[in-house]
Order: C-alpha cells, then sequence, then structure tokens
C-alpha cells in the first residue's frame, strides 16, 4: 500500500501521475489525501485508491474506492463507501456505495443513490433506490426503498416504499404512496396507501385506510376509513364514501373495534365532502 497526496499540480484528471505526489498512479489500496496546496481539485478520470479529501470539492470523477470528505462533492461516480461530515455537501452525482453523514451539519442536496443512505442532518433533495435510515431533517426528495425516520423529522417528499416513523420522529409534509407504520408523530402529509397508527396524529389528509390501534387522533381528514382499535379519536374530519340506506341513514366505513377502551369526541362526520351527519 502507498500513500499519495493530491497536488493536481498539471490538471484535475485522475489518471494523471504527475497530479500526484509522489508522482504515479494510485491503484487498489492505496490511499490519497489532500496535499496543502491544490491547484486542481479531481474532476476527471477514474480512481481504484481510497481517498481522504478534506477542506475541498471534488468535483468529478469516477472513485472505485472509499471517499471520506468534510468538504464538497460537486459531482462524479461513487462506487464505494462515502462518508461526509463536518459542513460536507453532497451536490449531485452517482452513489452506489452507502453513503454515511456524521456530525450535525452535512447537506445532500441532490444525486441518485443506489445503496444505503444514513442522514444525521439535512436532504434537500435527490432520488433514493435504498434504504434511508434519518435521524435529520428530510425536506425533499424521491424515496423508492424502506425509509427508517427514528428521531428525525421528515418535511416534504415523495416517498413510494414502506416508512417507519419511530423514537420520538415526526412526519409534518410530504406524499407518501405505501404504507406508514407511525410509532411517534403525524402532523401533516398526505397518505395515499396505509396507515397504521399506535401512536399519535394530529393532522395530515388520509386518502386511504387507517388503522388507530390504539393510537390517539386529534386531527387530520380521513376519506377512506378508519378502523379504530381501542385507540382515542379527539379531533379530525371523516368524510368518507358513504352508503345510502333509506330513512335518512348513511353508512360510513368508521370502524369501532374494542369499543370499551374507544372515546370518540368533537368529530366532524361527512359522507362525500358533505357534514350532513354532525359532529360526535
Amino acid at each position: 500500500m502507498t500513500s499519495y497526496i493530491w497536488s493536481g499540480t498539471s490538471s484535475g484528471d485522475l489518471d494523471v501521475a504527475s497530479n500526484y505526489i509522489p508522482e504515479g498512479i494510485p491503484t487498489t489500496g492505496d490511499t490519497v489525501t489532500k496535499g496543502v496546496v491544490v491547484t486542481n481539485n479531481p474532476s476527471t478520470g477514474t480512481s481504484d485508491a481510497n481517498w481522504t479529501y478534506d477542506g475541498a470539492t471534488i468535483e468529478g470523477g469516477t472513485y472505485n474506492g472509499s471517499v471520506s470528505t468534510n468538504g464538497g462533492m460537486l459531482n462524479g461516480t461513487f462506487n464505494g463507501a462515502v462518508s461526509l461530515s463536518g459542513t460536507g455537501q453532497i451536490v449531485t452525482g452517482n452513489y452506489n456505495g452507502t453513503v454515511t453523514t456524521s456530525g450535525s451539519s452535512t447537506t445532500i442536496i441532490n444525486g441518485s443513490f443506489f445503496a444505503q443512505v444514513t442522514n444525521t442532518h439535512n436532504i434537500l433533495g435527490g432520488t433514493f433506490n435504498a434504504v434511508v435510515n434519518n435521524t435529520g431533517t428530510i425536506s425533499a426528495g424521491t424515496f423508492n426503498y424502506c425509509e427508517n425516520n427514528s428521531g428525525g423529522v421528515i418535511d416534504g417528499g415523495t416517498f413510494n416504499a414502506v416508512v417507519n416513523n419511530n423514537n420520538g420522529a415526526k412526519i409534518s409534509n410530504g406524499t407518501f404512496n405505501s404504507n406508514v407504520t407511525n410509532g411517534a408523530i403525524i402532523s401533516g402529509g398526505t397518505f395515499n396507501y396505509a396507515v397504521s397508527n399506535p401512536a399519535t396524529i394530529t393532522g395530515g389528509t388520509f386518502n386511504c385506510p387507517v388503522t388507530n390501534q390504539p393510537g390517539q387522533i386529534s386531527g387530520g381528514t380521513f376519506t377512506v376509513s378508519l378502523d379504530n382499535i381501542g385507540g382515542h379519536i379527539s379531533g379530525g374530519i371523516f368524510q368518507m364514501p358513504g352508503t345510502f340506506i333509506g330513512n335518512g341513514i348513511w353508512e360510513i366505513p368508521l370502524k369501532l373495534n374494542n369499543t370499551d377502551n374507544c372515546q370518540i369526541t368533537n368529530v366532524q362526520i361527512g359522507v362525500n365532502g358533505s357534514s350532513i351527519l354532525g359532529i360526535m
């Protein structure tokens, strides 16, 4: 194993020997660190070495080894594990290895991610095609695989796969097109598939079946069905597709199971958007 320093003396090309000290082309198992003086940041070519590039910017290139940085990652293809720390930013790029952020100041702005991402600060965008473990804040992005929100905040984004919301986490916005299991708080968002709530819902639009077991619902709009199993409903608007059964009576899909433990107060009941059944 050889240790190299990147100087970028000749260019930003990873395949040019004169850009390294000592002069040469690093290979698999070698390490590269940033030099004190860098003329050109890496921007093109391919490297098989493991990189630690703190305090500067990776502008592009293909990296088959690991990359660790507290600087900017403007673009590139990363086939090994990426570690982002400090005030590091991922601006865009393709990430085929795991991405792990640490600290409270990292930001993922955009990019395509094909392996597990662990986020401790901000996700502002990107397309995520593998598991995301979030203890920070997600404000935007498209999530096509399971998202574990553990103590974090989801404030936006489109989620096309399962979301687990636990350990003091909060969902305050976003569009959810697959199953959501809420073990913490949902205060907003649009839910289009199915929600299981053993915890707290204070707001949101639920265009899907909701199972409240044995959670608490104090707000939100519910347009499909609610199965309340020992839960407490103290607010909300239930505008469900009803069936007229005669004599001025409508039947709506609001199920009350384990009724000894159910409580329903201050709830607006409606049929097809009309609150004709008044307040319970």
